[in-house]
């Protein structure tokens, strides 16, 4: 297999997400030895909170660039939750990179079929600057 053009680990949103299991593994540790459930309510909103922070879905991404295609990669604490999926450049009819937050940014990906890959990642200027010049140069040579 080819070395990719670019590689993106996505650092921030990684940091973020490995916070916010540390949070989850903690309280679920202190719900488990140091507290009563029945006489301390504080017990009892912590363990709704970690309930619903295990049910919502947080994944660490990646974003890799090959030569003909984008590919992300979602890793999530299950094998079976696992993302693997991609677009080549020749589908991708139209772009849209949108700034969110701070360095965060919606990238829009549509295909040529109708359907749209949204993703929030997280670009230092460098690597925005050049993920839009792929772009560019890749999906106007697909649509010569």
């Amino acid at each position: 297999m080819e070395e990719p053009q670019i590689k993106y680990k996505n650092r921030l949103r990684n940091i973020l997400t490995i916070f916010y299991w540390t949070i989850v593994v903690i309280g679920t540790l202190f719900i488990l030895f140091y507290s009563n459930l029945i006489k301390n309510n504080l017990s009892i909103l912590l363990l709704i909170t970690v309930v619903i922070l295990l049910l919502s879905p947080t994944k660490i991404l990646k974003l890799r660039i090959d030569y003909d295609m984008i590919v992300f990669y979602e890793w999530a604490a299950h094998p079976t939750f696992n993302n693997v999926y991609g677009i080549a450049f020749h589908n991708i009819d139209d772009y849209k990179i949108n700034r969110v937050v701070s360095r965060f940014y919606l990238v829009e990906l549509k295909r040529k079929n109708g359907k749209n890959i949204r993703k929030l990642i997280w670009f230092t200027t460098r690597e925005l600057s050049s993920l839009i010049a792929i772009l560019k140069e890749k999906t106007s040579i697909s649509k010569r």
